[in-house]
């Protein structure tokens, strides 16, 4: 397999925030996503939205369906985490959004080494202080690329795995809550 960089396999962009002193640009119908909304899952909504206006009058801007968002700065876990969008969104200026290209590569499968690689994704950031990722770091990210036939026999093999330990943990919840009530009755 080639391992080429991100940056040939995507379009790079960041968001931005509207001015919260313009009460206008605030509480419309675009959703805006933070770096603390990105727990390595799908987003379907967002805890703030913002107006036209303030899309407009700022740097933010919408990212389509099917679009990863990472995280490149923020406090504890956040730096690094991910989200793949399945509604249209804006983003403030800490999320990175990738956006495929490249005929050679599907965005789940992407998506799922972007999960898998959280760790080698955060020892990349730099800065003192608070060390932060960039754009060019992820895009310089190094991706193994199969055949489109074998992303997509991993990105199934992944989902029934997932799918297979979320039940063995639900169970186990189960039982760990009946042993409680057991005990306290």
């Amino acid at each position: 397999w080639e391992t080429p960089e991100i940056k040939y396999l995507v379009r790079i962009a960041s968001g931005g925030t509207p001015d919260r002193n313009h009460p206008e640009y605030w509480n419309g119908n675009i959703p805006w996503i933070k770096t603390g909304e990105l727990q390595n899952d799908i987003i379907i909504s967002a805890e703030e939205y913002i107006t036209d206006e303030g899309l407009n009058n700022s740097s933010a801007q919408i990212f389509d369906v099917d679009t990863i968002l990472v995280a490149m700065y923020g406090q504890g876990k956040t730096r690094g985490m991910t989200g793949l969008l399945k509604i249209p969104a804006s983003t403030n200026q800490a999320c990175a959004g990738l956006t495929v290209s490249s005929p050679s590569i599907h965005i789940q499968y992407l998506w799922q080494c972007l999960i898998g690689a959280y760790d080698a994704i955060r020892a990349e950031a730099a800065g003192s202080g608070q060390p932060n990722l960039s754009a060019t770091l992820i895009g310089n990210f190094h991706v193994a690329l199969p055949p489109i036939e074998e992303q997509d026999k991993i990105v199934d093999h992944i989902k029934n795995r997932t799918a297979e330990i979320s039940s063995a943990i639900e169970k186990a919840d189960s039982l760990l809550n009946k042993l409680i009530e057991y005990k306290k009755s």
